[in-house]
Formats: C-alpha cells, structure tokens, sequence
C-alpha cells in the first residue's frame, strides 16, 4: 500500500505525539514502559525524542516492516520487556505474565486481579 506524503507526514506527527506523551507517563512514574507498534520507517525520527526526553528505547520487529517500539527509563526494564517478547500470546496467559505486563504499563492491582480473574470488577467484600 502506497500512503501519500501528507499521510506520511500525519502519521509520523501522530507518533511524535504519542512518543512524548509515553515518555512523560514513563519518566514522571506512572508507568515503568510503555510501546507503539508502528511501522518501521518511523523508527528513526522516534529515537532521538526518546533520548531527548530522557528515556530509551528497544525496537523489536513484529511482522515484516512493522516494529513494536518500546519506550522505557530503568535498565531492568529491559529484561522484562525481553521476556515479554520472547513468550507467545497463548503462553502469556498464565498469571504471573499478566501480572508482570500490567505492573510494566503502570495498571492498579485491582485491575490487574479483575484480568487475572477474568472479572470486569472486584469481587464485593
């Protein structure tokens, strides 16, 4: 699929946006990382906003010419970020990984026991 230069140009903006907008959440606490699967040509003008907002990042290819683009402060996010990739989406559902992705992206416990649980709410005391 072909997308014109104004498309491309919207898109890449759009994602400017998001990035900084991860980036603040990631760096003021609110979520240890946060990720945009993009396409990959936009990896380049990503990067250095990353690096300019005091963050970093890690690229890993998804599908071809299409990136997960993840956004993180602390070194030892990494390696969870890593483990995460490297499971599948079946292997995933075990409670521990759930528990692991929603701490990463910064969700309340009691959300992450609703998901772990398969509920949309707490139980009632």
């Amino acid at each position: 699929m072909t997308v014109s230069k104004g498309v491309k140009k919207y898109i890449e903006g759009f994602l400017a946006g998001q990035t900084i907008a991860y980036c603040e959440q990631v760096r003021l606490g609110a979520k240890l990382a946060a990720n945009i699967d993009c396409d990959q040509t936009y990896v380049d003008k990503l990067l250095p906003i990353v690096a300019d907002e005091g963050c970093r990042a890690s690229v890993v290819s998804t599908s071809p010419g299409r990136v997960c683009f993840w956004i993180f402060r602390y070194e030892f996010v990494k390696s969870i970020i890593d483990h995460l990739q490297s499971v599948s989406e079946n292997e995933i559902a075990n409670d521990f990984d759930i528990w692991i992705a929603g701490k990463l992206f910064g969700y309340a416990d009691c959300e992450i026991a609703s998901c772990i649980n398969g509920k949309m709410k707490v139980a009632p005391k």
